[in-house]
Order: C-alpha cells, then sequence, then structure tokens
C-alpha cells in the first residue's frame, strides 16, 4: 500500500484530555440535572428551607399582582376615562382613587397566600393574615378619603357651590371614616371585636360634633 493512503494508528485519548462532546454523570445524566436533583433534594430535607422558598414565593406573587394592578388595570381605567365626556371620572383620576384602590391586590395575595406556605406555624399565619387584613382596610379608607376629595372638586363646579360649601361635611365624614378604620386595624391586628372600642368612639364623636357644630 502506498505510504500516503496508509491509515494513522489511532491516538488513545488521555484521562485528563477534553472531551468534544457534553460531560455526563455515571447514569447518563447532565452534571447540571444533576445539581438540581441535589438541590431539590437539600429543599425537601431542610422544612425550614422550603417554608422559606414558599414564603418568598408569595412575596414575589404579591409584587406581581401590584405590578399588574398598577400596569394593566389602571391603562385599562384611564384610557376609559379618557374617552368619556363626564368629569366626576376625571376628578376620581386627578385624586388617584383608582391608583390607592390597586393597591388591595398585594394585600389581598399576602392574606390568601399565607396559609399556603407549608411548615408556617399557624400563630405565624395568621397573624400575617391579620396584617394582610389591616393592609387592606387601610387601602380602603385612603381611597374613600380620595373619593370624598374627588366629590368636593366636582360639587366645587356648580354655580351655588360658594355660596353653599360641603367641604365641612365631607371633613366630618373623612374624621369618621378614619376613626372607623383605626379602630378596624386595631382590632384586627389585637384580634378584638371591635365593639370593644366603640365606647372610644362615641367619645369621639362628641368631641367632632364639638368642634364642627357651627358647621352643622
Amino acid at each position: 500500500v502506498p505510504a500516503d493512503l496508509r491509515f494513522a494508528p489511532a491516538r488513545s485519548l488521555d484521562a485528563g484530555a477534553a472531551v468534544p462532546f457534553a460531560q455526563t454523570t455515571s447514569e447518563g445524566t447532565p452534571p447540571q440535572a444533576g445539581s438540581v436533583a441535589r438541590i431539590a433534594s437539600w429543599i425537601l430535607e431542610n422544612p425550614v428551607a422550603e417554608t422559606g422558598l414558599w414564603a418568598l414565593g408569595v412575596l414575589l406573587l404579591s409584587w406581581v399582582a401590584d405590578a399588574l394592578a398598577k400596569r394593566i388595570l389602571l391603562r385599562v381605567i384611564s384610557g376609559v376615562v379618557a374617552r368619556t365626556r363626564f368629569t366626576w371620572d376625571d376628578a376620581l383620576q386627578e385624586r388617584r382613587v383608582f391608583h390607592h384602590l390597586a393597591h388591595v391586590a398585594p394585600a389581598a395575595v399576602l392574606y390568601y397566600g399565607a396559609v399556603l406556605v407549608p411548615g408556617l406555624p399557624v400563630p405565624v399565619s395568621q397573624v400575617a393574615q391579620r396584617v394582610a387584613l389591616s393592609l387592606m382596610v387601610l387601602v380602603i379608607a385612603v381611597s374613600a378619603n380620595a373619593f370624598l376629595s374627588a366629590v368636593n372638586d366636582i360639587y366645587s363646579n356648580r354655580p351655588d357651590a360658594k355660596s353653599r360649601p360641603i367641604k365641612g361635611y365631607l371633613q366630618i365624614v373623612a374624621i369618621v371614616l378614619w376613626i372607623g378604620a383605626a379602630i378596624l386595624i386595631v382590632s384586627t391586628l389585637l384580634d378584638k371585636r371591635p365593639t370593644i372600642f366603640l365606647g372610644g368612639l362615641a367619645g369621639l364623636t362628641a368631641v367632632v360634633l364639638l368642634v364642627f357644630r357651627d358647621t352643622i
């Protein structure tokens, strides 16, 4: 056989030589899959880590709900408000009533997601739910207060608004609103019935009536 047509002898691969193919484990699976399996096994064997990851997931879902409510829902509402010929929805938009209401979404996710976290002690989940419920009450109170301001703005466009203002009455409603919200928040956080604080509410109402007696 001519020398130029002879086959060169196959070179043996050293043990440390690089192989141009993807490395595999002894079972034939890529090392990345083995790492993921080991991490998953470690999480399952450590309940604290599993609980922490679930809690982190609930917080992440809460953030996603807040982002979706602001970027999608508010954009839709803003588009509807811009297309209408009414003025009252513009006042609601300017007072950011819908913007405040959007914060109910993340609080609701926290409220319902607290009981889904595995391994979380029942007292801890109950505290988390009470905090989330208190946040929802606060958000609704802020939204209602902004709504009252929008009502005053709408009424101010009337011809007789200067001679018959309603701002004082709306302020009384706002004070009662905030007192009621404060009672609900405190009673929720302390896990007490709101009726316990009604005695203090009656006293504060008397003070409010005394302060605004000229308006009334």
